[in-house]
C-alpha cells in the first residue's frame, strides 16, 4: 500500500477550504478566489476582497466609533451625578 506523500497541515488545509461552489459573496452574489472574509457585521457569510473593503470595513468601524461614543456618553453622564 502506497502512502500518501501530504503533511497534516496540507490535508488540514484542503478540508477547510471552501469548495468551487461554495466560493460566492454573500453580499454581491459573485463568486471569488481564494479563501474569502468574514462578512460580519454586514451579514453571517464570506465575502469578497471588493465587499469586504467597500462594505464589512466601514461597517466594522461605524460599530466601533458607535460603541465609543456610547462609553464617552455614560462617563460624562455618571459624572453628572
Amino acid at each position: 500500500m502506497k502512502r500518501s506523500t501530504r503533511t497534516a497541515d496540507q490535508i488540514r488545509r484542503e478540508l477547510l477550504r471552501p469548495s468551487e461552489e461554495d466560493r460566492v459573496c454573500s453580499i454581491c452574489k459573485e463568486p471569488y478566489a481564494g479563501w474569502g472574509n468574514n462578512a460580519w457585521p454586514v451579514n453571517n457569510g464570506r465575502c469578497c476582497n471588493d465587499c469586504n473593503w467597500i462594505a464589512v470595513i466601514p461597517a466594522r468601524l461605524r460599530d466601533m466609533h458607535l460603541q465609543e461614543d456610547l462609553r464617552a456618553h455614560k462617563l460624562r453622564r455618571e459624572k453628572r451625578k
